[in-house]
């Protein structure tokens, strides 16, 4: 039985990776709308810091998918901060 099994898992890893890679590529292009939308608020306020709050963080986790490391490391090249609290 598990001989049987073991040709199926590259096909099962394949469709896993590719699962997560549209689930990423969604979610990336959601934090790059937030992120846009922020910035646009923080250039009509001088002086102010982009700041993406832990509720947004985690909305993008909780229905898009996309890790809080991916949200954390992508936002800061952008000059947004973003909150754990409320995470």
């Amino acid at each position: 039985m598990l001989d049987a099994s073991a040709s199926r898992v590259p096909e099962i890893v394949l469709a896993e990776e590719t699962r997560f890679a549209r689930t990423l590529a969604l979610g990336l292009k959601k934090l790059e709308e937030l992120i846009e939308s922020f910035q646009s608020a923080r250039d009509s306020q001088p002086g102010s810091v982009g700041f993406l709050p832990g509720d947004r963080a985690f909305m993008l986790y909780d229905t898009y998918g996309l890790p809080l490391d991916f949200i954390q490391d992508a936002a800061p090249r952008r000059g947004i901060d973003v909150s754990r609290r409320k995470f």
